[in-house]
């Protein structure tokens, strides 16, 4: 097949160069004293770059707790979602930025939100390996079922990467340790196919699989 290019709109560069664009930057960098100038320029706390990312996103995806709080003070929307829908809880979730996820979700970030691929923040942090937020966000009423497009579940997200204590976690909650993705593949499959360590395989055979 030939080969396509991409190439960016006039309308994508202008996004690009807009000070809203700045501001997500700053956001990301942690430069609170660039932020707080955009803002009090009067830049739109909410302003979406060319992936619909927001400040409040980029600043939970880093781990810029302050910049968070600020962002949310000013109004900015914690429940923003860019072009995949994955939201700011997610970003937290996948750098395990705990402080900032329990930040988000007593200001009302949805545990239950799903990104376009199917998976929440549970998932993420489950496939990163983040046990303390795992052990959060099913404190919070996550859903352990939540499973990606293809049928992964979040179980097979931890067991997969090798994540004990996020498997431990997931299968005391009650996660499903016969369940199957699109390919009838269940979670002791997939970490004997990805090398995930005996002790995984041995807590999923203890469980019954």
């Amino acid at each position: 097949t030939a080969m396509t290019l991409q190439f960016a709109t006039r309308d994508d560069i202008k996004t690009m160069e807009s000070l809203g664009a700045r501001l997500i930057t700053a956001a990301s960098d942690g430069d609170k004293a660039a932020v707080k100038g955009y803002l009090e320029e009067g830049i739109d706390v909410n302003s979406q770059d060319w992936d619909n990312l927001t400040a409040i996103i980029a600043a939970s995806s880093s781990g810029h707790l302050d910049i968070v709080k600020l962002l949310h003070q000013r109004g900015a929307d914690a429940s923003a979602r860019d072009k995949d829908n994955i939201t700011a809880l997610m970003e937290s979730a996948i750098g395990g930025h705990k402080n900032v996820a329990e930040f988000l979700v007593k200001q009302g970030a949805d545990v239950h939100a799903v990104a376009a691929s199917g998976v929440s923040a549970l998932w993420l942090a489950a496939g990163e390996g983040r046990s303390d937020l795992v052990k959060y966000l099913l404190s919070k009423g996550a859903d352990f079922h939540n499973k990606r497009m293809d049928g992964i579940t979040t179980l097979m997200a931890a067991c997969v990467g090798g994540h004990l204590e996020a498997a431990k976690q997931l299968v005391t909650a009650g996660s499903d340790v016969h369940a199957v993705d699109q390919y009838k593949r269940t979670a002791l499959h997939l970490a004997a196919m990805n090398k995930a360590g005996p002790e995984v395989v041995a807590l999923l055979l203890g469980k019954g699989a």
